[in-house]
């Protein structure tokens, strides 16, 4: 079966299935996440995978952390509704996602027939890739490598140019050109994530004081010719000091030591047989260096070729990039899970391998539209659409409320007022009459009473 499953073409008839399931259970697509994950396996498969098509099984870099193992890579591509996939291809165990990814994507396109944003992590973000998702609307992470990156995310900005992005997040727009591709840039400040760093800065700066005590331990032993010489030594090593993250190496004088020939009191006018100066030192924390690692705490950077705030605010670009935990994410989640049993399954032959992938692909499928099946349309609460999720707001003095309605399997479409005669939604614009059309009913009360301000239940 494997066999037969690689002959057809794996990524060809996986394709075929989701464009079936699509069909039965149909959806739409506003945004594809794309992201790759690697599977390790026990066998040496030695002088296989030369034939044309198959992937080479070998190592790389590990995301199950199991360097010591060869691998295959899993390409995904999933929808923002419920994190089904709709791409699957198998790859090299040393693939560069750089050099994967996009390509993929550009490939399959019209294939996928999808008008939809395409969301990638760090790893596609390059030149050569900007170039080659021309005609895409994306949403990609720009390394912290590159330099005009570093300047944003270390950069002081005053408070007032700060926006809220959604609850725990902040951020500021700035416009960029970079691979001749203009595009908006979205730096984010997150609190929850700028605390977990803060805690890791202390464990890194308690590590490198040991390492800094070290090193002016070894200046501190040297003894020199002259006073000249020590103070020469302590402006070479502040280029070692320069070195260290956090800390920085304090003058404190030179010591004279001299060496005599005998033990006791030296008599009137006996010279030393030598004398030699030690520097005197200490090390304390550079708060300068302290506060501009602290500066780019909880900080990460967005881009989008989407220059329409309108179109695409900045709390949508932070909620679609974010989306990635819950759906390609997710379903790497659900695949390397224990009770898969895929780390304990054993094939000669790397295009048995690849076969295996698309199943396990598949299963991940069905999994999806099992566990969240996508309603055939949004019909309100009072059809029992178990895709509406009801989130109490902020309140406002006067009637009615404000309110946040969503539903789920239409990605980010927010029900963005309510009123006693239905609620509108942010993806499909307003509700009214049965089905798609009657009044849309607080779960919690009936067709057209206040909702409860305290309720928050989900039908």
């Amino acid at each position: 079966m494997l066999d037969t499953l690689y002959a057809a073409g794996v990524t060809e008839v996986f394709l075929e299935v989701a464009r079936e399931a699509r069909r039965a259970f149909p959806f739409p697509v506003r945004a594809l996440h794309a992201d790759a994950t690697s599977f390790h396996v026990h066998g040496q498969y030695e002088g296989l995978g030369e034939e044309v098509g198959a992937i080479r099984v070998t190592y790389g870099y590990s995301r199950d952390h199991r360097p010591d193992l060869k691998q295959w890579v899993m390409n995904l591509v999933c929808a923002d509704a419920g994190g089904i996939p709709l791409l699957f291809a198998p790859g090299d165990g040393n693939q560069s996602d750089r050099e994967a990814l996009v390509p993929l994507l550009a490939r399959y396109r019209q294939a996928l027939d999808l008008g939809a944003v395409v969301v990638l992590d760090g790893a596609g973000y390059s030149r050569e890739n900007l170039r080659a998702l021309e005609g895409f609307s994306w949403i990609l992470r720009v390394p912290a490598t590159l330099k005009e990156a570093r300047a944003l995310l270390e950069g002081e900005f005053p408070r007032e140019a700060w926006t809220p992005l959604l609850p725990g997040y902040r951020g500021l727009e700035v416009e960029a050109d970079y691979g001749g591709v203009r595009q908006r840039w979205l730096l984010v400040e997150s609190e929850a994530r700028a605390r977990e760093e803060e805690e890791g800065l202390r464990r890194r700066v308690a590590r490198a004081e040991g390492e800094a005590e070290k090193a002016l331990g070894r200046l501190l032993s040297q003894r020199f010719a002259c006073e000249a010489d020590a103070r020469r030594a302590l402006v070479v090593d502040e280029e070692a000091s320069g070195k260290l993250p956090y800390h920085r190496l304090v003058y404190l004088g030179v010591q004279e030591e001299r060496r005599r020939g005998r033990v006791g009191r030296p008599r009137k006018g006996e010279a030393p047989l030598s004398v030699s100066y030690r520097l005197l030192a200490r090390l304390e924390v550079d708060e300068g260096k302290l506060e501009r690692a602290r500066r780019g705490l909880g900080r990460f950077l967005l881009a989008t070729d989407v220059l329409n705030r309108e179109a695409l605010p900045a709390g949508e670009v932070l909620g679609r990039y974010k989306d990635q935990g819950r759906t390609v994410e997710r379903g790497f989640r659900f695949l390397k899970d224990p009770l898969f049993f895929t780390g304990s399954t054993f094939l000669k032959r790397p295009e048995r391998v690849m076969a295996l992938g698309m199943v396990m692909a598949l299963a991940l499928l069905v999994y999806a539209l099992a566990k969240d099946p996508p309603c055939a349309g949004c019909s309100g609460f009072s059809s029992g659409c178990a895709w509406w999720s009801w989130r109490a707001g902020p309140w406002s003095s006067t009637w009615p409320p404000i309110t946040r309605l969503r539903c789920a399997c239409w990605g980010r479409g927010d029900i963005t007022s309510w009123s006693e005669g239905g609620a509108e939604c942010g993806f499909w614009g307003p509700h009214r009459g049965e089905n798609r059309g009657g009044v849309l009913k607080n779960p919690a009360q009936g067709a057209g009473e206040r909702p409860d301000p305290g309720g928050r239940q989900r039908t």
